[in-house]
This record gives C-alpha cells, sequence and structure tokens, in this order.
C-alpha cells in the first residue's frame, strides 16, 4: 500500500475511531465490574479504569471483521490465513488480564492460562523458533522440535511479562511500541500491512487517552489485559520476522529481534535476577523497575517516558544496524550481552543515587 491508498487512509483513521468509540463505551463498565486502578489512579476521581486493552483488542477484532478475508489483511500460513488464530490467542490474552486485573490471580493460575496460550499458537500455527543462527560462531543452531516448543513458550511468556512489568507510567508502553515498530519498517524497508497500520493507530487512539492530551476522553490504563496483548503482538510480530515461518524468507536474524525489545527485557530480566539474590520471589512486585527509580530521582513522567522511549529506539537500532552490516550473529548476542551488562550497571547506580537522595 502506498499513503495515498484510500484503504490505507481508511485503516489509519478507522482503528483510531473504533478504538475511541470503545473507550467511550467502556467506561461505565470498568465501574460496574470493578476494573478500576485506584492506586495509580488516586488524583482522578473514582480511580482510573483499566479498559484500554480491552478497547485496543476489540478495535482490532472490528477490523479483522472488515478486512480479514482480504488480500491485504490475510496472514497466510501454509496456504490458510491465520488471522483469526492470532486474534482468538489474543482474546485469550485479554481475558485473562482483565481477570487478574479485577481478582488479582494467583501466580500459578496466571503461569498456567499465558504457557497454555503460548502452546496454543506455537501447535495452531506453527509459530516457533527453529534455527537460532550461529550464536557461538560454531555453525548455525537448529533445536529439536521439543526444544523449540519449550524455548518459543518461554519467549511468549518471557516477552507477555516484559512488556507488563514496564507499564508504569503513563504513555510509555504505548510510546515505545509505537516508536519501536515505526523504527523497525523504517529501518528494514519492509512495508506496512493493513493490519500494522490498524494496530498504530488504535496505540495512538489509546496513548491519547492515557496521557489525558484530550480533555473530552476519559483516561483509561492498559491494565494487566493491555499490557500482555501488546506484549503478545510483540513476540509474535519478532516470531514471524526471525523465524520466516509466516511468508517467504526471514527478516531478521533471532539475535537481531533481541535488540528490537531490548529495554523490557533487560528491565525483566535484571529486576528478576535482583529479587532471587535477595531471596525474594521473582512474582512479586516492587519498585525496582527502572521507571520506578528514574522517578525516585524526581524526574518527571513525561522526562521518564522521553528517556525510556529514546534509550528503546537506539537499543533497536543498534541491532538493526548490526543487521544492516551482516555482522555475524555470534557478534550480535556478545554485543547485546555487553550491553545487558552496562544496564545492569547503570541501574544499580541510579538505584543508589535515588537511595540516597
Amino acid at each position: 500500500m502506498t499513503p495515498t491508498d484510500p484503504t490505507y487512509i481508511i485503516s489509519c483513521f478507522g482503528g483510531f475511531g473504533v478504538t475511541l468509540f470503545f473507550i467511550f463505551g467502556l467506561v461505565n463498565f470498568a465501574t460496574r465490574a470493578e476494573l478500576i486502578d485506584q492506586s495509580r489512579g488516586k488524583h482522578v476521581t473514582g480511580g482510573v479504569p483499566l479498559v484500554g486493552g480491552i478497547a485496543i483488542f476489540l478495535a482490532l477484532l472490528v477490523g479483522a471483521l472488515i478486512w480479514g478475508t482480504s488480500g491485504q489483511a490475510a496472514i497466510n500460513i501454509k496456504g490458510d490465513n491465520a488471522l483469526w488464530v492470532l486474534l482468538g490467542c489474543c482474546g485469550l490474552v485479554v481475558c485473562v488480564g482483565a481477570l487478574d486485573d479485577r481478582y488479582n490471580l494467583g501466580v500459578v493460575s496466571r503461569l498456567a492460562a499465558e504457557i497454555l496460550i503460548a502452546l496454543t499458537i506455537i501447535h495452531t500455527i506453527d509459530l516457533r523458533l527453529i534455527w537460532l543462527g550461529d550464536l557461538l560462531g560454531s555453525g548455525s543452531i537448529k533445536m529439536s522440535s521439543a526444544v523449540s516448543y519449550v524455548f518459543t513458550t518461554v519467549a511468549i511468556f518471557g516477552l507477555l511479562n516484559a512488556f507488563n512489568m514496564l507499564d508504569g507510567v503513563d504513555g510509555l508502553l504505548a510510546s515505545m511500541t509505537i516508536f519501536t515498530t515505526v523504527f523497525f519498517h523504517f529501518a528494514t524497508g519492509v512495508d506496512f500491512s493493513l493490519e500494522g497500520i490498524y494496530i498504530l493507530s488504535c496505540l495512538t487512539a489509546f496513548l491519547i487517552s492515557n496521557i489525558g492530551a484530550a480533555p473530552f476522553l476519559p483516561k483509561t490504563f492498559l491494565g494487566d489485559s493491555g499490557s500482555k496483548l501488546i506484549g503478545f503482538i510483540a513476540v509474535c510480530f519478532l516470531l514471524t520476522a526471525a523465524s520466516g515461518r509466516v511468508g517467504s524468507e526471514k527478516l531478521i536474524d533471532p539475535s537481531t529481534a533481541l535488540f528490537l525489545v531490548a529495554l523490557p527485557l533487560f528491565d525483566m530480566v535484571w529486576v528478576t535476577l535482583r529479587r532471587l539474590i535477595n531471596r525474594s520471589s521473582p512474582f512479586r512486585g516492587d519498585q525496582s523497575h527502572v521507571h520506578h527509580i528514574l522517578l525516585a530521582l524526581n524526574l518527571s513522567r513525561l522526562s521518564v517516558v522521553l528517556v525510556l522511549v529514546s534509550v528503546n529506539i537506539a537499543l533497536a537500532g543498534i541491532g538493526l544496524a548490526l543487521h544492516a552490516f551482516r555482522i555475524a550473529e555470534y557478534h550480535q548476542l556478545q554485543i547485546f550481552l555487553l550491553l545487558f551488562l552496562s544496564y545492569c550497571v547503570g541501574s544499580n547506580m541510579l538505584r543508589q543515587r535515588a537511595n540516597a537522595a
């Protein structure tokens, strides 16, 4: 599609408008269903509705009903349109997340549900990594079928929760996802698909609601349902790009894919390691995430968003530059690990300064 294509334009405004429609419509539902965040919504009378993710999903569903059978919107896997399988799994992610928002599900329940969702999409459309590339400099690594299932399940589960953990400042997760997606398409020269344009317009509509940019629009949060939905869409996108199992060719190396979600991964892994070192549960929430540290240093919420979005774009840019210059995959992994070590050291220094202040 081109920017002057009518379908392109309709998709842009359609996703935006439909998402706003559902945001308006779900506010009263959120009150009745008690899907309200009282802690972060303490400055908003009655709290903030946790319906951003539900609104985005319903908008995606409407888009699929309109364009789901067209050639531009179809996601062809083995000759079949897998769009509805992907949306069905997205719906499960949203349902589990909404139940967690409402009833605060236990760790075991969330873990079992998310692993089941991961296994469902892996088995149904064979969306999994088999080749990891030449990560050790000794030749391309091929996983057996069983190992491939386990590895991809862990990847899906990990990114779902990595995105969820980073959702702590208004506008952060939506902005980060929008900029990274746009940057990826421009850097790789891959044309925006109808689904990609529609998803970006949905995220933009939610972003306006989330940061309170329009006085007439109710403020909403993603909730666990929304942050994990975005994480699920992101990991499916990366798996298709890195595995070549959707479409005819592999767009990026698996090592390059790591850079596109580096910040969420860095934050999740480092926080989890710190909790284990301190002998606390890795599933117990605390104030040790990078956005909490920056807020403790008296940065404004806008400054935190700008800093972290810039860092995420820079990390994605490094990965795509390495891919463009055909840097060996094992060197890409080495650089990624070096950047992670630098992040850990820098994060720890900032945390110490915040504690001292």
